[in-house]
């Protein structure tokens, strides 16, 4: 059979594994032209494991389908080696940015960095000793907050990647997913939503006022967990007038000018009354892009709409630079963990992935990648239907990642890049006017039509 380069990877990574001799590197290793010997006789490489149970664990992984990580028994992830058992789903390359984005929320936030975090549905502790917490770790186990009674309400963050997949998906996963990892880990019930609804509506009364999480929904629905007692019990008449106009307007807000005409007060009293609900927390200035000179006001437990806020990009009325970054490297890691991909399938990816507080669009991710081109990260191709392209209908554009060996002398890939020619295997016998020339070559002639 013809390896894929990434189980051609997968075997050299296996091979070193087996080695009794640590200082041989994988770059010793050659399928075709090393010899393996167990005797001791021969000085080439020595293993600790016979070779019939090398090739009996390489023959689960091509039959199988067994996960690689499970048969070597670890994962090397981030800057830790964690260990592996049947029954604890593999981490994956966008667990990462869980990571990278608690870290960066709890470190900016002197609050959160001191308070009580819970990792809810933790499975292996991945998320919370990736942020390097695992000197404080207090593991309790029991169903998602029920351990967590004791604490309702004094939890300043809450992290999760709880369980995702629609129940009718599983059976179409790849079998490495869909029939060797827990399927407890992966079925999110019919609409896959089942685990993310539950910890959206359970997050309210764990928080803390003012409290965060990171769950997918729709932006004007996430709210803060309103006080006890709360201060709008306590209004004048003017502040409960004020508090009413600027309320009805949810997630769009009202400029201040607007707000005066609907509420009909003079300007003192409407000043004064922002003053006073504003420090009783009712309402909130926001930054409207499209007029930053403007002061608008919104209530507290509304997020401002895309219209308001700029969307994915901005966050408090400026680039959120920070998620931009995070975005850009989860591309990226799509791309290179698939060779090649269509900007459809880095979109749907990342939108299945509960990483986000909002879903993105085509078109934000082809902003990303275009700047991903630009930094000679990955290049712009067109599929020719064949090779590592036969996944991806002819002509349709897609994108490459570079490696880095191929950053030096690789040139990168022109208008050209996808002409069949490159990887046709009687390129050596095709001559202008012989049997095999490019007059009578139907791929030559799709890539000319095209």
């Amino acid at each position: 059979m013809t390896l894929t380069p990434l189980l051609c990877k997968e075997l050299s990574w296996l091979l070193e594994d087996s080695l009794e001799n640590s200082s041989y590197s994988s770059s010793c290793l050659s399928f075709s032209k090393y010899k393996y010997d167990t005797s001791g006789k021969n000085e080439n490489v020595i293993i600790w494991i016979s070779l019939d149970d090398l090739y009996q664990l390489w023959k689960q992984r091509i039959e199988e389908r067994r996960p690689f990580q499970c048969i070597v028994g670890c994962e090397h992830w981030r800057d830790l080696v964690l260990s592996v058992q049947e029954g604890v789903l593999i981490l994956r390359s966008e667990t990462e940015l869980i990571v990278d984005l608690a870290s960066y929320v709890v470190s900016n936030n002197e609050k959160l960095g001191q308070g009580l975090l819970a990792d809810v549905g933790t499975g292996s502790d991945a998320i919370a000793i990736g942020m390097g917490l695992q000197d404080v770790i207090e593991v309790r186990q029991e169903s998602w907050f029920e351990p967590l009674k004791d604490v309702e309400g004094q939890i300043v963050g809450i992290v999760s990647n709880p369980p995702y997949i629609p129940s009718d998906n599983i059976s179409g996963l790849q079998a490495e997913d869909g029939i060797h990892e827990p399927r407890l880990a992966l079925d999110g019930g019919a609409s896959g939503m089942d685990y993310l609804l539950h910890l959206y509506n359970m997050a309210a009364a764990m928080l803390k006022p003012g409290g965060m999480s990171r769950l997918q929904g729709p932006s004007s629905l996430k709210r803060k967990r309103p006080e006890v007692n709360s201060p709008a019990q306590s209004l004048t008449e003017h502040e409960r007038l004020l508090y009413d106009v600027i309320r009805s307007k949810q997630d769009i807000g009202i400029w201040t000018r607007d707000m005066k005409k609907e509420a009909k007060l003079p300007d003192n009293v409407v000043n004064k009354s922002l003053k006073a609900l504003q420090v009783k927390k009712l309402i909130k200035e926001v930054v409207n892009i499209q007029n930053k000179g403007r002061k608008h006001f919104m209530a507290t437990e509304f997020e401002p709409s895309k219209e308001i806020s700029g969307g994915a990009w901005y966050l408090e009325g400026s680039l959120d630079t920070e998620f931009i970054e995070s975005l850009k490297q989860l591309c990226k890691r799509q791309i290179e963990r698939r060779g090649v991909a269509t900007l459809e399938e880095v979109t749907d990816s990342i939108n299945s992935y509960p990483a986000f507080n909002v879903d993105v669009t085509k078109q934000q991710i082809e902003e990303i990648l275009r700047t991903l081109i630009l930094d000679n990260v990955i290049m712009e191709v067109k599929s020719n239907g064949m090779g590592e392209f036969a996944s991806i209908p002819f002509g349709e554009v897609c994108y490459k990642y570079i490696s880095k060996a191929g950053l030096g002398g690789e040139p990168k890939a022109g208008a050209l890049a996808s002409i069949p020619c490159g990887v046709c295997p009687r390129i050596s016998q095709c001559t202008p006017d012989g049997i095999i020339s490019p007059k009578t070559c139907v791929y030559y002639q799709k890539w000319l039509d095209f």
